[in-house]
């Protein structure tokens, strides 16, 4: 007998149902069985062979016949019951089930194939209803390619199988959002995800990472740079304010200045001035030849003298006595006397105007302050940190990862593009010759500000959109996801951003979602709630993933994507992960995931909390790439790469005061061991570094210098 013929029974099908909504009329055996979530099947015969439908249980009702009745009601209220009617005994419990994927088969020793989101014909009363369970799916997953696992059907043990693709098939890629509040672990969930996603080889990805959690990986459960080398990824973490290089662009490098203090350490002046003086400093800055190449006490004079010109003063200001404030205070900037008037004129010691040109003696702390907001962003746009260490091109490492033939039939790289300050920056004390802390301090504050990192990503966008059209127009389908981390602050709704720059990106990123799909460009967004997100990107994403904590409109705007909002109670009866013991991450999701799921019907599971059960549950694909890359097959829990290879825990059997992994997770790791005995198993007591792995963290991104073609 099938695993399919010998699942338990807990109901038949009643009447009414349909060929996609069916009434259960659950079985007595089933009574105290908890069935709210659970997922259950049903078989009919079809022709030739059988159809299977599966469906989730949202809600049990009970109906007793003689608690309804008035005249018995009395007799309920003074006894509390009524011998023999109510109870179990009297009572009926009924369910419904909205079908949400269907299979047939031609015959009894014919595989299961996919048929639809419900049966072709309404099933018969009495039928029976049977619960799933990983044999049954086993069977019936028997013919499906592509199956992986992140977590559990949610209340059971049952392994839920996921089937996302990647982005190299003619639909291109698809746009994904993953919310909860904090601590609802959609950060550790997004890190199994994109972990599952690494089965397809090709699948390039890049995180835009604005907070440094992705490149530091500090709360992930696991390092997902360490899976990535383990699965044979190129790795390159590049952080804005070390070692990442902006293009060359003038406009960018005022409209960043402008979000400083630097205007307003020259003088104070109205915004429309400060617009003005702008379009003036960009223009100056165009004519100092090689300007990203010279130190930026240089390029500062540079820039001053050129804005003190009096054709150029006369541009900012109409007024006279506004025109010599600001050549004074450029002047002073400067640490030079002025030489001449406004009008052009040299200015004599015997000159009636001269005490009007006269400079503060405090001209060296003036300077101070102006270099310290102006140098930190200028040296993004520098061959080299103020520390000496490289920096790279943001266009050769964004084309790096589309670059297919440099990799030569590998598996695509794994970049993380750090925009934060945080951990320590290692020219933050030689920014200024006296390593003054405070002014050092006052640096990173500028590149960490959101109007600046909005900026730099507007850019980064560009060049990412930029890179992908030079690379599609050759052909090639990029297959990458963008995966943007806090997408709440850069991505927010437009009448909700916090300033018109972090306004222009939302409305940017909206852009690149309905453009780079057809390039083989997803993205991930990780945020908080539906709200959080620019609606235009919301409508524009296929697969969304909800943990815990939405309610109210956010939890509206997620009806609008489900067949049937019954589903929703399921979602409300979600516990926060801090109130179960163990703790329990559910999640919902909704698109299509699933072979368990060919609708609008959402998918409810708890994720891993442990990387092995993630590494036992989907060994097949990872040991295939790891067999196929002629390396052995490892064990453990990833984490960060050090001195060029990923590294492994140590099993916790040999980690002081942890206990073995046990039942099914011990079991299938030594099982594992014994299968692969001659391709070099690893020691079942400890987890071992790939020391045959080729690749070195930071990969060959680093010696990638190539200029954009604009």
């Amino acid at each position: 007998m099938s695993a399919i013929e010998n699942a338990e029974t807990v109901a038949v099908v009643g009447s009414p149902s349909s060929n996609y909504d069916v009434t259960l009329d659950l079985l007595g055996s089933a009574t105290h069985s908890p069935l709210v979530g659970s997922m259950l099947f049903l078989t009919q015969p079809s022709m030739d062979g059988e159809e299977l439908a599966l469906g989730m249980v949202t809600e049990v009702t009970t109906h007793n016949q003689w608690t309804s009745n008035p005249s018995l009601r009395g007799l309920v209220k003074t006894n509390g019951h009524i011998p023999g009617m109510t109870g179990d005994t009297g009572d009926v419990r009924e369910a419904h089930i909205k079908l949400q994927a269907a299979y047939r088969n031609d015959g009894p020793d014919t595989p299961w194939r996919q048929s639809g989101p419900s049966l072709r014909q309404s099933p018969p009363t009495g039928a029976h209803i049977r619960r799933v369970t990983d044999e049954v799916l086993s069977d019936l997953m028997a013919g499906e390619e592509g199956i992986h696992y992140l977590g559990t059907m949610h209340g059971s043990d049952v392994k839920v199988p996921l089937q996302v693709r990647d982005f190299s098939g003619d639909r291109g890629a698809f746009h994904v959002a993953v919310m909860g509040v904090s601590g609802s672990g959609k950060t550790a969930f997004s890190g199994y995800f994109l972990a599952g996603q690494m089965r397809h080889r090709d699948h390039g990805m890049i995180f835009i990472d604005p907070q440094g959690q992705w490149s530091h990986e500090v709360g992930l459960p696991f390092s997902l740079q360490g899976f990535a080398m383990e699965m044979g990824r190129e790795v390159t973490v590049r952080r804005i304010s070390e070692d990442l290089r902006l293009e060359k662009d003038a406009p960018l490098f005022g409209e960043l200045l402008s979000k400083t203090r630097f205007l307003r350490e020259i003088m104070k002046m109205s915004a429309e001035t400060q617009e003005h003086l702008v379009e003036e400093l960009v223009k100056v800055l165009k004519e100092v030849d090689d300007w990203t190449d010279k130190p930026s006490a240089q390029v500062l004079d540079e820039v001053l003298l050129g804005l003190r010109e009096p054709r150029v003063l006369r541009k900012v200001y109409a007024d006279r006595a506004k025109q010599i404030r600001l050549m004074v205070a450029l002047s002073e900037i400067l640490g030079q006397d002025c030489v001449v008037t406004v009008d052009g004129d040299p200015i004599t010691a015997g000159d009636p105007d001269m005490r009007d040109y006269e400079l503060d003696p405090n001209v060296e702390a003036r300077r101070r302050e102006a270099l310290v907001q102006f140098a930190p962003l200028h040296n993004l746009f520098a061959a080299q940190n103020p520390a000496g260490g490289a920096r790279h091109s943001l266009w050769g490492t964004v084309s790096r990862v589309f670059d297919k033939q440099a990799r030569s039939q590998g598996s695509a790289p794994m970049l993380v593009l750090d925009m934060s300050t945080g951990g320590g920056v290692s020219w933050a004390a030689e920014l200024l010759e006296e390593g003054d802390a405070a002014e050092a301090s006052e640096a990173l504050k500028i590149i960490d500000q959101d109007d600046i990192k909005a900026a730099i990503l507007r850019q980064v966008c560009k060049t990412l959109k930029t890179a992908s059209e030079a690379a599609f127009r050759g052909g090639e389908n990029l297959n990458t996801n963008v995966i943007f981390d806090e997408a709440w602050r850069f991505a927010p709704p437009p009448h909700l951003a916090s300033s018109d720059e972090v306004k222009k990106l939302s409305i940017d990123l909206a852009g690149y979602a309905r453009d780079t799909r057809k390039f083989g460009i997803g993205w991930t967004y990780i945020t908080q709630t539906t709200r959080s997100l620019n609606p235009d990107i919301w409508d524009q994403v296929t697969v969304r993933v909800l943990g815990y904590g939405l309610a109210g409109a956010d939890l509206e705007k997620v009806g609008e994507h489900v067949d049937d909002r019954d589903h929703l109670k399921l979602y409300r009866q979600f516990s926060p992960p801090d109130s179960t013991r163990p703790k329990i991450y559910p999640f919902m999701l909704i698109g299509p995931v699933s072979p368990l799921s060919f609708s609008k019907a959402p998918i409810l599971l708890s994720a891993y909390t442990d990387f092995d059960h993630f590494r036992v549950d989907n060994h097949a694909w990872i040991e295939q790439i790891r067999l196929s890359m002629g390396q052995q097959v490892v064990m453990g829990t990833p984490v960060r790469p050090s001195d060029g290879r990923p590294a492994l825990m140590p099993r916790r059997s040999a980690v002081s005061g942890s206990t073995p992994p046990s039942g099914r997770v011990a079991r299938a790791q030594a099982e594992r061991v014994r299968a692969h005995a001659a391709t070099g198993g690893v020691d079942p007591a400890v987890g071992v570094g790939l020391s045959g792995d080729s690749g070195a963290f930071g990969g060959s991104l680093d010696l990638i210098e190539d200029e954009p073609p604009f």
